[in-house]
């Protein structure tokens, strides 16, 4: 691919973050070492204080930063950042998320090759580049409504401009701080509209972008959170109106996997999965 095209093609990365400082220098620096500058970075910020003021001074000359404030909520904050994005292509990285180098032409150059294409997705590696996350395909392809679940997360989700001016902003309703018994699945949401809407988007299991593995170890946290997340994909389940048969299998997946986990002698990866999967059936209820 012709280097000149892709250093052409501008990016808006919407950064919503609260409560993280360590991370988000972490990912100034893997941003400022892309080879693409043609950058601007929304840093959507749901802090009361200022501390993310001295961080983002440090790279004030390395691509254009916008520091918005957002009352808290993940899709709030998403959608005031999208109010200020001019790029072609739009992105939503993790506050602890991390971009390999040279991560950005790559998705330049696949939506170059593939002008049809109104985005991109792929998965989340840790510093190791294991999957971060189970759930991913280990095949290419187009997604649809039904294997989207596995085809992406908000932070491998690149989309052009012109899917945000048709399919609108984030709903409010889902994502962390949102109010909302339903924590999670906003993007999953948002995809499955943009392709009722039309849009071609397609998955690329060798596009990958840093992030930290979920600590499984043992605190009441995570099994509130594993709750939450799950109600909302429950949640966007009804939404949607998935066929039963569909609505049925994704918690059943998860007590299958719980099942597994009791076999094998980790009796708390069981509990968080069965939390997934009952969580699933309420938010699917709600």
């Amino acid at each position: 691919m012709n280097d000149k095209l892709t250093s052409e093609i501008s990016f808006s990365l919407v950064l919503a973050t609260l409560g993280r400082t360590k991370e988000i220098a972490f990912f100034l620096k893997s941003l400022s070492e892309q080879i693409n500058t043609n950058i601007e970075l929304i840093v959507v910020d749901q802090n009361e204080d200022e501390r993310l003021l001295p961080i983002l001074a440090l790279y004030k000359n390395s691509f254009v930063i916008k520091h918005i404030k957002s009352e808290r909520g993940l899709s709030k904050a998403r959608n005031v950042g999208l109010m200020h994005v001019t790029g072609d292509i739009v992105t939503f990285p993790d506050d602890d998320c991390w971009y390999p180098k040279g991560v950005l032409c790559q998705v330049a150059d696949v939506l170059l090759n593939h002008p049809d294409y109104d985005g991109v997705t792929g998965i989340l590696v840790d510093e190791n580049r294991h999957v971060a996350m189970s759930k991913f395909d280990r095949e290419d392809g187009a997604i649809n409504r039904f294997n989207v679940w596995n085809r992406s997360t908000a932070a491998t989700i690149f989309i052009k401009h012109s899917v945000i001016a048709d399919v609108g902003g984030f709903d409010e309703k889902l994502g962390v701080g949102s109010g909302t018994p339903w924590g999670a699945a906003e993007e999953i949401d948002y995809l499955i509209r943009a392709v009722l809407a039309g849009k071609k988007l397609h998955f690329e299991h060798q596009l990958e972008i840093g992030h930290p593995r979920t600590d499984f170890s043992e605190n009441d946290m995570l099994l509130v959170r594993t709750a939450s997340y799950a109600q909302g994909a429950g949640y966007v389940i009804r939404k949607h109106r998935y066929p039963m048969y569909f609505a049925l299998w994704i918690p059943f997946r998860s007590l299958l996997g719980s099942i597994q986990a009791l076999a094998t002698g980790n009796s708390y990866l069981a509990l968080v999965r069965w939390t997934r999967a009952t969580s699933i059936y309420k938010g699917w209820l709600q």
